[in-house]
């Protein structure tokens, strides 16, 4: 009984220290000391952050070009997030679990338990929950199936003369996939300089996660 006292106490304080703060491109939201922003770049591009800290990562990502830095667009406030033309964006004030939909109020991404933007010993994971008809494409010159369900990689340029279907990692790192469902399909590029993973449901056959061995999350 306490223990279960104990519970309830700590999801009711989570649930009252969550602070979502509305954006003209978006929202932030913190829960303890970690905090979530999603801005809209487009009507259906979103950019994700997270930290565990009072202040955000300085400095212009690497990857994205200059014309797309600092551009974002006008959206729509909603009791539990926000949404544009394309998107429907919501999150859990307790668990701070990013959940996207169509207009049509369709589930198009959905984050799972699991995941940490601070770990122990560096780096952060990120956890989405994988339907069972969901197939993933993409990380690029990968070697094996092209449907990347059930396998797991690494992203750290290395050399790999010779290379067998099992070799991983390999020479270059492309840290984008696409999930496709039916006649839905959706990409996430994760923007890391880091050591990266991606794991299609090896470790959890109900989950995606990826992470790096350092940094904090900045995906899109």
């Amino acid at each position: 009984m306490r223990l279960l006292l104990l519970l309830a106490l700590l999801l009711a304080t989570a649930t009252a220290a969550a602070q979502p703060a509305p954006r003209p491109d978006g929202i932030e939201m913190r829960a303890g000391s970690a905090a979530l922003r999603v801005t809209a770049l487009t009507d259906d591009i979103l950019r994700i952050q997270a930290t565990t800290g009072d202040t955000w990562p300085d400095g212009d990502p690497w990857a994205v070009l200059p014309a797309w830095r600092g551009r974002s667009v006008a959206v729509t406030p909603r009791p539990d997030g926000f949404a544009t033309a394309a998107l429907r964006v919501a999150i859990d004030p307790a668990s701070l679990l990013l959940t996207i939909r169509d207009p049509s109020g369709a589930v198009l991404l959905a984050e799972a338990p699991g995941g940490a933007p601070a770990l122990p010993g560096g780096g952060f994971r990120l956890c989405q929950s994988s339907p069972p008809d969901a197939h993933y494409v993409g990380l690029g010159d990968k070697p094996g199936p092209l449907d990347r369900r059930g396998r797991a990689f690494v992203n750290w340029n290395a050399d790999a003369y010779a290379w067998q279907e099992a070799t991983d990692p390999l020479y270059k790192s492309v840290p984008f996939f696409m999930t496709l469902r039916g006649a839905t399909a959706y990409g996430v590029f994760l923007d890391s300089t880091w050591r990266s993973w991606f794991d299609f449901g090896v470790a959890r056959a109900d989950a995606v996660c990826f992470g790096a061995a350092g940094g904090t999350p900045d995906w899109y």
